[in-house]
């Protein structure tokens, strides 16, 4: 009964607010309007944060580090050195942005805050993945080290061209006595010296022009390796 009588009250007040004029009806284009902005918001959202996902990717395998956990905490570390922080910064941001936008629409609000974060974050990281498959990042980087492309100093030659020091990528020359001689991807030639501490891959032979990725203490045209794995490119 009580329930009745304060749902009664809460029309009675709508009205009341109606007939003064604090509360006026909107048309229809004014709710489609804000749904489309809406829809498409999210979209562009969804789909920078696939952009910078993959960037993040490509970023840290071009510098190699994509490849080095696999050497252990040595390589770990390294790839938490190698991150672009920035832009890691700016994804979560616009993942944020992102959750505040489901949260307006009724299948969001209707399921637990975490459960909806996480699955954004899964969308978010596999679509990351899916685009850095491609060969978009690789593309751009290579326009923008040239005159193809007006913005040669910007974010692609600043953080795509980043080395790590400790990591070396590069093509396989010739075996030597100690180790082998390595072609960095900048045309430097390196002799990487293998020690019995160094992690190799289960097949140690490599071949001529085979690209290799070598994690290890550098010197000035010396490397002495802590691990070397194959890489595609």
């Amino acid at each position: 009964m009580e329930h009745n009588s304060a749902k009664q009250t809460l029309s009675e007040k709508i009205l009341a607010e109606i007939k003064r004029g604090d509360l006026r009806m909107r048309p229809k284009w004014h709710f489609l309007l804000r749904a489309a902005i809406l829809f498409f918001g999210t979209i562009l959202l969804l789909l920078c944060l696939f952009y910078i996902v993959s960037f993040i990717i490509f970023v840290l395998r071009q510098s190699g580090a994509w490849f080095v956990p696999t050497f252990g905490v040595r390589g770990w570390l390294t790839v938490l050195a190698a991150l672009p922080w920035f832009l890691i910064l700016l994804a979560l941001l616009l993942l944020a942005t992102l959750q505040i936008l489901l949260h307006r629409y009724s299948f969001s609000y209707r399921r637990p805050l975490l459960a909806t974060i996480l699955l954004v974050m899964i969308l978010t990281v596999l679509g990351g993945v899916g685009v850095s498959t491609g060969n978009i990042h690789l593309g751009i980087l290579r326009r923008a080290g040239g005159d193809a492309l007006p913005f040669r100093n910007t974010i692609y030659s600043a953080i795509g061209n980043r080395d790590v020091e400790t990591i070396q990528r590069g093509a396989f020359i010739t075996q030597t006595p100690d180790g082998f001689i390595l072609e960095t991807h900048r045309g430097e030639t390196l002799s990487i010296v293998i020690t019995p501490e160094t992690l190799l891959p289960p097949e140690p032979q490599f071949e001529k022009g085979e690209i290799l990725i070598v994690f290890g203490e550098r010197g000035t045209s010396t490397v002495e390796a802590w691990g070397v794995r194959r890489v595609a490119y």
